[in-house]
Parts: structure tokens; sequence; C-alpha cells
């Protein structure tokens, strides 16, 4: 029989699987976890090499005649290399080899004698049982992750199989019909490829259904490959929501601007190429503005904390005053003062905190500009009211108790109050001017605790906050909400501006969608199908984050609620390793250190890879465990876009 199987006929799809197959040895031993086998370099030869890590089937099955293959051989072991494998007579023929090289006499004098030559050829390799293809009661293939039994005198020949049957191996799990599967990439098993490359590779598809309401890790180093694996997993997704009429909603939160916009390296741009995205920028000055683009703007006056948190941000990267009250504005807590962050019976704190919110509303009112006319309730007591009346020598303030005031009365309060700063006092005797309403009623009032005239809340005017208010736009928490129920692919451009204000607006549209959807639950309802997209996961999904908080919650139940996250990191050690323990889709290309590589080793059969992933930089190059799969992968992503 000729060393490569002919392109035979094979009545079933288990004997399909040997078709155009190469023979490259014997096993020598078997238990139910390895398989040590033999080869030499002729069989190598042939078959084009073994990569480190590929994959081999093993059988009893006679390929010369398959009608007489008995019932009890009809299985075929799926191997994969793990390492080379000393055979018994190893140190006899390197003693050989040595002695050889001792005695040449000339260079010319460099081959071995028949004998030698033959011998020393052959070498063994140590694998892994991945599992065993059988048939069914039916006929039809079937897997599993284990080998039932095994012979010690059987003889199992060992194959290299053909790409034909490499594909319908490692897709077994994603099914035979790819109507509804999305081609990710193709099989590679060493960065070295000079062999392999001249060959068709194995293409490897993924089940979008894998990724919704479930867990998906991408790890390896920065430019890697990260970005690109999930363009084309966020096209597959919305490819299959499609086709099935679903809707699926996601939400990918870029912190680099490269989901939004055309990328370098792709020259293209997810947010462009989906028909039903939607983009919302922290960019005020974005190019494209269509239909499809919007600057996240937002009501000022509505959301303090929000405000507070983007003129801060706009301060860390201006150039601001080192006045002592533009610090302290730096470094206030402007949500402490929230009324639903207050304890009700604390009556001092809920009055100071109605001065503090009104006086930073007077303050957004000069710096935004914005014509605002509404009226509100006078924040301050009868008590202080009475007093700038007495130290005022007139009926102004008195005329005001409990009433509505404009914006422009409110400034004429917090003049009088700076100006009588010192002896005005509270009904239990407690001083009004300090703190952080000290800290505001200056920046207010353009003058400092000593009286000295400053540019108070000018400073905060020229670092132009204004790009990102609009008192009359819709509440975006609620456009996004709406957008989730249609299934539209949401791309937040949060590429400006802090870490502080990107958490903030991303902790706040997860929330309220996390809600949302446990309450459709509670109540008996469908949820809607969210797939979130984040990245720096370990500032979110971190190790020692309280599994209450919004993201956690999201990677811990979420699937529950119809709720999928993919969340990318260049450090699996610093997820938390119950979020990991859950996780049921890896993505993993280069990581550089040995901490990170044993705490990958503890999941599934990642532990083969940890040299190759160590050493491999090649972009693009990852080892894949999906849902559907029956064990990692080693493929080379293919590059977004090149199928278009």
């Amino acid at each position: 029989m000729e060393n490569q199987l002919n392109e035979m006929l094979f009545k079933d799809d288990l004997f399909q699987l040997l078709e155009g197959a190469v023979m490259v040895g014997y096993s020598i031993n078997l238990n139910y976890s390895t398989m040590t086998i033999l080869t030499n370099d002729y069989w190598k030869k042939i078959a084009k090499g073994i990569p480190h890590n590929s994959f081999l089937i093993a059988t009893a099955i006679n390929t010369d005649n398959l009608s007489a293959t008995s019932e009890i051989d009809e299985e075929i072991i799926l191997l994969r290399v793990t390492s080379e494998y000393e055979l018994p007579n190893s140190d006899v023929w390197l003693e050989a080899k040595i002695d050889k090289f001792k005695n040449l006499q000339s260079s010319t004098n460099l081959n071995y004698d028949e004998f030698s030559q033959n011998e020393m050829q052959y070498s063994g390799l140590e694998c892994r049982v991945l599992g065993t293809f059988f048939k069914s009661d039916n006929g039809s293939l079937k897997f599993g992750s284990d080998i039932e039994n095994y012979y010690g005198t059987q003889i199992l020949k060992v194959y290299k199989p053909s790409y034909r049957s490499l594909e319908k191996i490692i897709n077994y799990g994603v099914g035979n019909n790819y109507e509804n599967k999305e081609e990710i990439g193709e099989l590679r098993f060493t960065s070295s490829n000079r062999l392999q490359s001249s060959d068709k590779r194995a293409k490897v598809y993924v089940d979008p259904n894998d990724f919704i309401a479930r867990r998906t890790a991408m790890f390896g180093m920065t430019r890697t490959g990260k970005s690109n694996t999930v363009k084309t997993l966020i096209k597959a997704i919305s490819k299959t929501a499609e086709n099935r009429k679903m809707n699926i909603s996601q939400i990918i939160y870029d912190i680099n601007g490269e989901y939004a916009n055309i990328n370098v390296d792709d020259k293209t741009s997810i947010a462009s190429d989906l028909k039903n995205a939607y983009i919302f920028s922290l960019n005020t000055k974005i190019r494209n503005k269509s239909n499809n683009v919007e600057v996240l703007q937002f009501n000022f006056f509505e959301n303090l904390e929000l405000a507070h948190e983007i003129i801060v941000s706009l301060m860390r990267y201006g150039n601001p005053s080192k006045s002592t009250d533009i610090e302290s504005f730096f470094n206030m807590d402007i949500s402490s003062y929230m009324e639903d962050n207050i304890e009700e019976g604390n009556r001092s704190l809920v009055n100071r905190a109605k001065w503090i919110r009104a006086t930073y509303k007077y303050i957004l009112y000069k710096i935004l500009d914005d014509g605002i006319k509404e009226r509100f309730q006078n924040p301050f007591s009868q008590s202080i009211l009475n007093q700038l009346t007495k130290f005022e020598g007139n009926d102004n303030f008195n005329k005001l108790i409990d009433s509505k005031i404009s914006y422009d009365q409110l400034g004429e309060i917090l003049e009088a109050i700076h100006r009588h700063r010192d002896k005005l006092t509270t009904s239990s005797g407690n001083k009004v001017y300090k703190d952080d309403f000290e800290t505001l009623l200056n920046i207010a009032v353009k003058k400092n605790s000593n009286g000295q005239s400053f540019l108070g809340y000018v400073h905060l005017k020229k670092l132009n906050p204004k790009a990102y208010h609009n008192r009359n736009s819709e509440n975006y928490i609620a456009k996004i909400c709406n957008m989730v129920k249609e299934g539209k692919t949401i791309v937040l451009d949060l590429s400006i501006g802090s870490e502080e204000m990107r958490n903030l607006i991303s902790d706040k549209i997860a929330r309220t969608i996390f809600n949302k959807n446990m309450e459709m639950y509670t109540e008996g309802k469908e949820p809607y199908y969210v797939i979130f997209f984040i990245e720096e996961a370990h500032n979110l999904i971190g190790r020692d984050m309280d599994l209450k908080d919004t993201w956690p919650r999201i990677a811990k139940e979420g699937a529950k609620y119809k709720i999928g996250l993919v969340y990318s990191t260049q450090e699996p050690s610093s997820i938390n390793k119950n979020i990991l323990a859950n996780t049921e889709n890896w993505f993993v290309t280069h990581l550089n250190n040995e901490d990170e590589l044993r705490a990958l080793s503890k999941f599934y059969d990642f532990a083969d890879y940890k040299n190759s992933l160590l050493a491999a930089k090649d972009v693009g190059f990852s080892r894949v465990k999906t849902l559907s799969h029956n064990f990692v992968l080693p493929v080379q992503i293919k590059l977004y876009g090149s199928d278009n």
C-alpha cells in the first residue's frame, strides 16, 4: 500500500476522515490520555513534516480493504503532537553520532553506513489523546472527548490528515451545515510555516450563536490582532442576526477610536461597514458627521456628576489655573451631594447639598451660555436670608423666602453670602462659608476667600465644556436603550477624555441595560439580546473587583438575562477568577511572561500551547476555544475586510 492513501470513495463519514491522509508512523504505547508513536525521517518527509501541536489520527481500520475492517476497529483516535519521545536506544545512536564526527578524516566523509542511517532515522513523538471519532447507531459521525478502551496488542497506524479531513475534524462541533457559521481563519500550527504554506489549509469556522448570552475572552499583548478578531466577530454576529431575523444589539466601548474610525492597518471601519451601526462619540471635532454619527452631548444641568467628570477631564488635558479654589474644584466629589447618596436623617448635609448643587448649576449657567430661563426653588433657608437682609440693610432677600428664583437672582444671593462670609451662620450656629461650598462660591463670584478677585468660572469656561452640553438633547441612555430594542450595533467612541469620564459613561449605560433586562426577566418577559465589547477589562472585572459592581455582575449573571460579554486584556491573571471559570469562549495570542501562561494553563488544554504562546509573536496567530469546539485550535485569524 502507498504511504499516502488515494482519494478513495469512502462510504461513510468515519472513513472519509482517512481520505488523502498520509501515514507517519505506528502507535507504540497508548493509555487513556496519551499515545506514543514511532515515526521516521522518510514518513515525515513525505508528509511535509509533523509540526508541533499538529493533529494526527490513529486507527486500526484496514485501509487496504475497508469492508474487512471489524466493527471493534471502526474508530479513529484524534491526537495532538505535544512533544518528542526518547526511544529506548537513543543514547546508543547519539553516542554513534558523536563518534562519527570525532573520527571524520575529511569534510566529505559525512555519510552514515546504510544500517546506521536506517536506525537513526527513527524517532518518537508524544501525543495527547483528544478523543475518538466513531459511528452512531444510524451510521453518522460521532465524537467523544476520550477513548473508551485500548488493547496492548492492537496495531494502530498513525496518519497526518488531509486539509479536507482536518476541516471536518476541527469543525465537528460547529456542524456540517455552514449556512449560519462564519469563517474566522485557517488552521496554523507553528510560527515557522514554510513546509505547510504550500498546501491548502483547513478553514476554521465558528458558530456566532456561541457568543450570544455568553462570555468571551480576548487575551494577548498589544498589536497581536485582538481588535481584528473582535471586528471579525462583530460582523459574524451581525450577519447571523440578519439571517435569523433576530434583534441582537452589540455595544462596543471604543477607547482607542479604532472601531468608529477607519483603521490604518486594514483600511476598514466596523461602524461604516455595518448598515445598522450607530456611533456616539466624545470627539466634538469628529469629521464624518452623518445620520448615524452623533457627538455624545449631555444636559449638564440634569446630570451634575457627569458634568463634573467632563469638566475635570478637560482640566486634566488642558492648562488649568493653579489657584487653590480651582485645585479644590478638581478634587471635589460632587456625587456625595446627590440626593440618592445622602441619608435622609442627616438634615445638615441635606441642606448644604442643596446649596452646593444650586451653586454648581449657577457656575454651569455662567460657563455654558445656553440661555436657560428656568426658575427653581430657592435652596437657602429663611434663617440665612433673614441674616442677609439684616447685613445688607434692605428687604431684597426676604422677598425670596420660599419662592422660585432665576439664576440671576441666585447670583445676587451668592454675592451677598460671599460679602458676609465671616458672619453668616445656619440656624444651628454652624458656619455657612466652608468646605466645598466655599470653593464653589468663590468660583461663582470670582473672588477668593480673602476677597481678592480672580478669574473663577472663567477658567472653566476656557476649557470649552459647552461642546459636550446640549440642554435639548435626548437622554443618551434612553436613546441607546431604544436602539438596543431594535438590535442596533452601537459604537461608543470614548477615545477622547479621561479614564474616569469613560468609566462613568460606560457604567451608566451598562447598568441601565442590565437592570432593564433583569426587570424583564423577573416579570416573565423575554429580555433583549445584548453583547458588550470592552477593552482593558482588568479595570472593570479585575480579580479584586466587588462582584456586586456593574461589570462583574454582567460577567457573572448576564447570560441569564440574555447579555453577552466580550472582554479584552493583556493579563489573564488580572481577571476575577470566578469570571474566568465561567468564560465559554477564548481567543489567545502572544503572551510574554510565565505568570500569565500559568494562569491560562489552568483552563481547557491551553497548557499544550504554553511554549508556542510565549515564543510566537505573529499577528493574528491565535489559540481558539469556543463553546462548540471540543478542544483548543491554533488559528491564523483572517484579516478583517479581506473577504469584502
